[in-house]
């Protein structure tokens, strides 16, 4: 049961449901609940719905329903709902540290005081959980950075990142889907790719599932990433 909440509406089509003002993780584990319920309600009316790290948002159609009445079947749901991750998996990632194709890590890791071998030991030694999926499609902003890792975001934005790139900046963590600018630092690259738009679900990990990273070598990581392209999943469930 969530026990403070509050629903704010969004023009006439839409209503933005706060679980929380800080994402502390309560607030992460209860917003997902929200979503989680609403998925499997498929409430009358409502066309969708987005997880942030406090809020859901959900958009309906005017013709079909109203405020008052999505309002209602929320309220609902939140006096039903457990924040219990019950569905969340633990996955093993393939992951490549190598400069070739982590661009940053070199420079992220000179900006932390690291070798690169303590890096990737930290990054590998973390056990990450999907927060969000935001900014861009299949981005995945993840918690569990260690402290070690924090460092700031880039004043100016470097080039775009390869696809399914591992990313550090602002004392997050992330992992990225396909090609764009950023002002995070690229320290590795995924072998499993997060998204496959021909896919149902697109996203190959559910938010409120955890990823460890295992370092892989360079001509390892090009043949599993062959394999992920091909549609093969290579990341495995632990």
């Amino acid at each position: 049961m969530l026990s403070t909440w509050h629903a704010i509406p969004l023009a006439d089509s839409a209503v933005h449901i706060e679980i929380g003002r800080s994402p502390s993780p309560d607030i992460q584990a209860r917003t997902r609940a929200l979503a989680r319920a609403i998925s499997e309600a498929k409430l009358p009316g409502v066309i969708d719905h987005l997880p942030s790290y406090a809020a859901v948002l959900l958009r309906y159609d005017p013709d079909k329903t109203d405020y008052a009445s999505v309002v209602e079947r929320v309220a609902t749901l939140i006096e039903s709902s457990s924040s219990a991750d019950a569905h969340a998996q633990h996955w093993r990632v393939p992951a490549c540290y190598d400069p070739r194709v982590a661009q940053d890590i070199a420079e992220a890791a000179d900006l932390l005081g690291l070798s690169t071998d303590a890096l990737v030991a930290a990054h590998t030694g973390a056990r990450f959980e999907i927060a969000l999926y935001g900014f861009a499609p299949g981005w995945a902003y993840l918690n569990g950075c260690p402290d070690a890792l924090s460092l700031p975001r880039r004043k100016q934005p470097r080039p775009p990142t390869p696809d399914d790139a591992l990313m550090i900046a602002g004392g997050q963590a992330m992992l990225t889907a396909r090609s764009m600018p950023t002002g995070w630092y690229v320290i590795g690259r995924s072998a499993q790719p997060p998204l496959a738009l021909e896919a149902d679900p697109p996203v190959c990990f559910d938010v409120g599932d955890t990823l460890q990273f295992e370092a892989v070598s360079f001509d390892d990581w090009c043949a599993l990433y062959a394999r992920a392209q091909a549609g093969e999943r290579v990341a495995t469930p632990a």
